[in-house]
């Protein structure tokens, strides 16, 4: 894996959960990466790693500012808790502001190898083109109506509870989101 890179796609098209499945793929201690069943895979899944930092907007503010991106590199030098790596996951990295972006630079090139970044953004054209060349970009995309209700009657116990009961109600829920698997869980 790169030490830096960027996922990006339209609201609710899966960035974080790809962000997550990468993380998970990075830290994995199987054959088979991610094999979601060893230690790293289970904490990272579970949302209870703490070496999987999420970096996004404080509520009081509109961008990500160089304060946000301090912490990241205060804290990068000092070493994973009980993972092998540490990861920090950005998101709406598009809000990061210029200062903010060029200080990521810095950690990009000279970090510690044992620290990766993602980028989640929905307006990757918005960060700096040395930002955008440092990190490779993985794109995302809404699903079909049809494949959103197989995926989630698939993996969602109600949605398939509720195509048994009302299947319009699951159509409109499907149609309602957007083509988003986030939205749809929402709703």
């Amino acid at each position: 894996f790169p030490n830096a890179f960027m996922i990006s796609g339209p609201e609710g098209s899966g960035k974080s959960t790809a962000a997550l499945l990468f993380a998970a793929a990075i830290a994995c201690k199987g054959e088979s990466r991610p094999c979601g069943k060893c230690e790293s895979c289970r904490k990272i899944s579970e949302g209870i790693s703490p070496d999987v930092i999420t970096v996004g907007l404080n509520k009081d503010r509109k961008t990500i500012g160089i304060e946000s991106v301090r912490e990241i590199t205060d804290t990068a030098y000092i070493l994973p808790n009980d993972l092998d790596v540490k990861i920090y996951i950005i998101k709406d990295a598009e809000k990061l502001t210029a200062q903010a972006q060029n200080a990521l630079l810095k950690i990009f090139e000279e970090g510690p190898k044992s620290v990766y970044f993602t980028l989640l953004t929905s307006a990757p054209s918005q960060l700096l083109p040395t930002v955008r060349s440092r990190a490779p970009e993985i794109k995302t995309e809404v699903f079909s109506d049809k494949r959103l209700t197989e995926l989630l009657i698939e993996n969602v116990k109600k949605a398939s509870e509720l195509v048994a009961k009302d299947a319009l109600a699951l159509k409109k829920i499907v149609s309602a989101s957007g083509g988003s698997y986030g939205k749809a869980l929402a709703i």
